[in-house]
């Protein structure tokens, strides 16, 4: 699979900011086909997106490439405060910022900036769906 999600968060938002990030993904799945994206080279692409209280750690965002597993990483921090708030729109606004993030940061040596902007409109379909859907997530 050329693009894989791996969401990550803290005790906090955890279980839910997994469930946002899946169903995410599954509302991207619509108009991307996440097996058959076209990427310049053939690892596999994993968004990591991590939801962790920044007062409790600090993860840089960046990129790594895991020549072994044939993996090109892209780690994005989600903002916390947004994601944890009680308005389910601000939760949404910050998994589709935080994924549009991981996007932009893959070099254009393994993503075109065409895709890139595919994704990137695809995430904001997404989070118009989601939030006109809202018992998809939980709160």
């Amino acid at each position: 699979m050329p693009i894989q999600f791996l969401p990550g968060g803290d005790v906090k938002a955890g279980r839910r900011f997994n469930i946002f990030a899946d169903e995410f993904a599954y509302a991207m799945g619509a108009d991307v086909d996440f097996q058959k994206v076209e990427l310049l080279k053939p690892d596999t692409i994993v968004i990591n997106l991590l939801c962790f209280d920044p007062g409790q750690f600090a993860i840089p965002n960046g990129v790594s490439h895991k020549r072994s597993s044939r993996e090109f990483w892209t780690s994005f921090n989600v903002d916390f405060i947004a994601f944890t708030s009680s308005d389910l729109e601000a939760s949404i606004a910050a998994v589709k910022d935080g994924l549009i993030g991981a996007v932009h940061q893959i070099p254009s040596s393994r993503m075109t900036d065409e895709v890139k902007l595919k994704l990137a409109q695809a995430a904001e379909v997404a989070a118009s769906r989601l939030a006109s859907e809202p018992d998809r997530l939980t709160r």
